[in-house]
């Protein structure tokens, strides 16, 4: 028998909704992105949440750089950083086409940065969210996702 999750604790998420993801950071603290397109920061001492910064799109993926910024995959808006200061900044190296519905970010030890993309066909924005947008994905069977990798060394993005 498994009694593990007997000892799950829950916590307030300040009034938010919908964490698709988490990541730690260097901090001890955990960063979540919200269903209200904010990101979350909480206290796992504390046990206390707090909103960090809102994004104004629909952040779904995230985690930490080397240099603490943490990188956001977005619904609406493709990838974002936000630096350590809070300032929300658009990533100038990814082509439009991944605006549609950005899922998840991860970023490799060289620095790369490995970018999903839900579908290049229907957006999040056109079709009325990401709930929307991925049924009528699925329902086509077309095969519109897809992984890159940006390197923002040179400047560039490919698609895996």
């Amino acid at each position: 028998q498994n009694s593990l999750l007997e000892e799950l604790v829950f916590s307030e998420i300040a009034g938010a909704h919908g964490p698709e993801g988490s990541t730690l950071g260097d901090d001890g603290m955990i960063s979540a992105p919200s269903d209200e397109g904010c990101i979350l920061k909480h206290n796992p001492i504390t046990m206390k949440s707090e909103r960090r910064v809102t994004t104004g799109g629909g952040p779904l993926g995230i985690a930490f750089d080397q240099h603490s910024n943490l990188l956001m995959a977005d619904a609406f808006l493709g990838l974002l950083s936000i630096s350590p200061t809070q300032t929300v900044c658009k990533e100038p190296t990814l082509p439009t086409v991944i605006n549609k519905v950005g899922n998840d970010v991860n970023i490799a030890p060289d620095g790369k940065v490995y970018f999903s993309v839900a579908s290049t066909k229907f957006g999040a924005l056109e079709f009325g969210g990401t709930y929307e947008a991925s049924l009528l994905d699925i329902m086509e069977h077309g095969g519109h996702g897809r992984i890159l990798i940006c390197d923002q060394k040179v400047k560039s993005t490919t698609i895996l």
